[in-house]
């Protein structure tokens, strides 16, 4: 009796094995041939993002301040150099800018700005998509009647503008009020800075 389970025991192993050493190599031609479109596909999405790392932006900033005027009503003045960035997100990175917003009527200048834009427009300038404007280092003089106009320009929906580890020197007319320093503008209205 034993040795008839025996004898059905192995039978059973040998044709189980049988079967998973198909199944496996099937697997395993299968993984063989998709590692080649797995490659081209990561090939392909990585220079997606790395080639516009070779454009020019120089030639094209006059193109892109049409396009933050239409947005944010913002017109770049001067600014030291302009390069893309791929990590953490797509963005151009404008050094040294001094610019104003006409709509608001503010004027500001920033060590650091950096322009989200879309990871699907990258290749053409005309149809960027900018998700949002990160200000670093900005100087802010602002003169209290326009102090609406620039909470306005913060809390506008229909684009997003954020203002880190900036100044604020605060007029009245021409007289200095206080400057505020170290002050960020983020998310949902949460401002952080020292008098």
């Amino acid at each position: 009796m034993i040795n008839k389970f025996n004898k059905k025991f192995l039978e059973l192993i040998t044709v189980k094995n049988y079967k998973f050493n198909i199944i496996s190599s099937k697997l395993i031609k299968f993984i063989f041939f998709i590692r080649y479109l797995i490659i081209i596909f990561l090939l392909a999405f990585a220079l997606h993002f790395v080639i516009p790392k070779f454009f020019n932006y120089e030639d094209k900033v006059k193109i892109l301040n049409q396009i933050l005027y239409k947005k944010y009503g913002l017109n770049i003045k001067n600014y030291a150099s302009v390069e893309y960035r791929i990590f953490p997100t797509p963005r151009l990175h404008l050094k040294k800018i001094v610019s104003n917003n006409f709509k608001e009527k503010l004027k500001f200048n920033s060590q650091d700005v950096y322009i989200i834009i879309s990871p699907y427009k990258l290749y053409n300038i005309k149809t960027l998509k900018i998700k949002k404007l990160i200000f670093s280092g900005a100087l802010i003089n602002l003169d209290i009647s326009n102090s609406k106009n620039f909470l306005n320009f913060l809390n506008n929906k229909k684009h997003k503008a954020i203002f880190e580890k900036s100044t604020i020197n605060i007029y009245n007319k021409t007289d200095f009020i206080t400057k505020i320093y170290n002050i960020s503008f983020l998310k949902e209205n949460k401002v952080e800075g020292t008098l």
